[in-house]
């Protein structure tokens, strides 16, 4: 495992001595780096034989996003996931290609028209995710994303929106009852879901009638965790 490899070193010795190692390498290697990085390049990782690419957003060669705590704490956390997962090694569902699925990258939900205000007041205020900038060439479709520690949330306008009823996200939440305690004061209608004795949980709606599932946090859910 290969935590901000010096690869992209302006063409000093060392970036070339570490490629000279990764190339000479047997074994499978993971590569983790941050855009924001001057000594990482993501083309260059991406080229290595055997190599699974990790690229932190914003992330600098601390792999800190730079005035951002929560950023921070949301690149950390998808770090220690990255290499717990490498460390399990193959999973049920590789191809003898190598080929698996490492993670969830991220969540689209569909909001209507003019929806953003609404949206923000929900996911950003009552839930409290962040809202990140979305790519200048996605900018001009409108809705928003959000981000949380192990999140990324994006919502997208579609002009014939319909809700979500049946389809939906979970996440996680550290202390249930304080989010349902919350929910109600808002005046947000909660479903409880006991179906799974050993996994407490409810669902509700977002302002637009997407569903969403909230479990416990400390009940571990049904993602395997390693």
């Amino acid at each position: 495992m290969w935590l901000t490899p010096l690869i992209n070193a302006s063409g000093a010795s060392v970036s070339q001595l570490v490629l000279d190692g990764l190339a000479a390498a047997s074994a499978p290697c993971l590569l983790v780096g941050g855009s924001a990085d001057q000594t990482w390049d993501a083309v260059i990782a991406r080229s290595v034989p055997r190599a699974e690419v990790l690229e932190i957003s914003d992330a600098d060669h601390l792999l800190q996003v730079p005035g951002d705590v929560a950023g921070s704490v949301d690149a950390l956390d998808r770090v220690v996931s990255a290499v717990a997962t490498f460390i399990a090694g193959p999973m049920a569902g590789d191809d003898q290609s190598g080929m698996r699925l490492t993670g969830m990258d991220h969540i689209q939900l569909t909001i209507p028209p003019n929806g953003e205000a609404t949206a923000r007041a929900f996911y950003g205020e009552l839930l409290g995710l962040r809202e990140v900038a979305k790519p200048d060439p996605l900018a001009s479709r409108g809705g928003c994303w959000f981000v949380g520690l192990g999140i990324h949330l994006h919502l997208g306008v579609a002009d014939d929106f319909q809700p979500a009823r049946k389809a939906h996200p979970a996440f996680s939440v550290a202390n249930l009852p304080a989010l349902r305690d919350r929910f109600i004061e808002a005046g947000v209608s909660v479903i409880e879901d006991d179906a799974v004795p050993s996994v407490r949980g409810f669902y509700a709606s977002d302002p637009f009638g997407n569903r969403l599932e909230f479990i416990e946090d400390a009940d571990r859910g049904f993602t395997e965790r390693r």
